[in-house]
């Protein structure tokens, strides 16, 4: 079956499907569908040790849905500590409520669902419960808030009402935008390197758990990933060399669910595996249209790769693989609240404005069949502002795939957003460029 077509419907689609695992000698696969799963459609099979659910048409939703604004937290919160600069954590509570982090101030804000403004967490210095610059926040199935503090090695615990209970002790060195999680059973997750000693590039990553009641119960390092994307070295004249990867090329890409599975998958097709905790696999499929790469798009990230290798090397030219005139069908991937799978897909991508479009010199970027983009340059700026549209596949952690959320361009993924459900609180900036934090709605 050719990933990239998208299958014939109904009973075409069902007598194709069965008929590529038959050849495969994968053994008998179940076609899903029915009217729980709206024109949803799909096949499940067992191959070896993974079980394989692989959409290929429709979805369970219908039709792709948008993130709808309900609600907006204040700017100026009653606290009198300072507005919001710069959101670095959001997480939820058990009531339906938002923590709030603001990297450039020492206290965490908890807002209800309409927006209102209802404490923080918040202790004067030199009193216990102080912390300086946190940068992570999870809310226990209690209530209890968990605030990572890594500047002063530290995790603080909170009682609902506000009020300081206890000092975890924290890994020293660690300033991971990774959020602060709790899986279901309260069982805590924060970033650490275990060889911070060593040089960086022989770092050892991955996570402390820590039982709900502070003790380190294990470490647990990040996934191997057997996949190297295709990189493009530059030599310095004092023998140090840097790597850029390839734009537009497969990457690597997982992470950790709170439900416990590690959800992995390589972009060069459309697969995500899900790892759960007693060692089976669950891989999703999906047929997909790769987006294009136009030619205009190419040159500029073409030509940033040579402007910043040519700082490393003068002499340097781009001897590599090209960058491709398809993208890869998905660009990053994380997991909710709810064990839901959100994978963001790669777009067909635009300039921005026509006035950044004008800006800066214009001049010949060369062949870049030659050197890298696949087609000879038209005259571009040097830098160029391609955006993509922010589009999200999401699927249940048991492969059902619910259908595609389109988001709007305000939102930013980082901090991540908090999702339960179908209730999306995110960072979000506004035309003047002022941060804020919105909670929206999937319809």
């Amino acid at each position: 079956m050719d990933r990239t077509n998208r299958p014939a419907r109904s009973a075409a689609t069902q007598l194709l499907a069965t008929a590529w695992l038959g050849a495969a000698g994968l053994g008998a696969a179940t076609l899903l569908a029915g009217c729980s799963r709206s024109d949803w459609e799909a096949v499940r099979y067992e191959s070896g040790d993974t079980t394989v659910v692989r959409t290929v048409d429709g979805s369970v939703w219908g039709k792709p849905r948008a993130l709808v604004e309900r609600a907006r937290i204040d700017a100026e919160p009653a606290d009198s500590l300072g507005r919001l600069r710069a959101v670095t954590s959001l997480a939820l509570g058990p009531n339906g409520e938002v923590y709030v982090v603001d990297g450039t101030l020492p206290a965490v804000r908890a807002y209800d669902r309409k927006g209102r403004y209802v404490r923080s967490f918040v202790a004067p210095l030199g009193q216990p419960g102080h912390y300086s610059q946190p940068n992570g926040v999870t809310v226990l199935s209690d209530g209890r808030v968990v605030i990572r503090d890594p500047r002063n090695s530290q995790m603080l615990v909170y009682s609902p009402r506000g009020s300081f209970l206890e000092r975890w002790r924290h890994p020293p060195g660690v300033y991971s935008p990774i959020p602060l999680w709790a899986d279901e059973e309260d069982r805590i997750y924060t970033r650490v390197i275990y060889n911070p000693q060593d040089p960086r590039e022989e770092w050892d990553e991955g996570f402390v758990r820590y039982g709900p009641d502070g003790e380190v119960r294990d470490t647990i390092p990040d996934p191997e990933v057997a996949y190297v994307p295709p990189r493009l070295p530059a030599a310095s004249l004092r023998g140090d060399t840097a790597y850029f990867a390839v734009p537009l090329t497969p990457r690597a890409h997982w992470a950790r669910s709170p439900t416990g599975e590690i959800v992995r998958g390589i972009s060069d097709r459309y697969a995500i595996e899900l790892i759960r905790p007693d060692g089976s696999v669950l891989r999703i499929e999906k047929e997909y249209e790769p987006a294009p790469a136009s030619r205009e798009e190419r040159a500029t990230l073409y030509r940033e790769i040579d402007r910043q290798a040519k700082q490393i090397d003068y002499r340097w030219t781009w001897r590599g693989p090209v960058i491709p005139e398809e993208k890869p069908p998905f660009k990053w991937l994380f997991a909710d609240a709810g064990g839901r799978i959100w994978v963001q897909l790669h777009q067909e991508a635009t300039l921005r404005t026509e006035a950044e479009a004008a800006a800066g010199p214009e001049g010949e970027a060369g062949s870049l069949e030659e050197e890298g983009a696949g087609s000879e340059a038209p005259e571009l700026p040097d830098v160029g502002d391609w955006t993509e549209p922010t589009v999200f596949d999401v699927f249940e952690n048991d492969g059902s795939y619910l259908g595609q959320v389109r988001v709007p361009e305000n939102v930013r993924l980082l901090p991540l957003p908090a999702i339960r459900g179908n209730t999306v609180w995110a960072a979000v900036v506004d035309e003047a460029g002022e941060p804020g934090v919105v909670r929206f709605e999937i319809e």
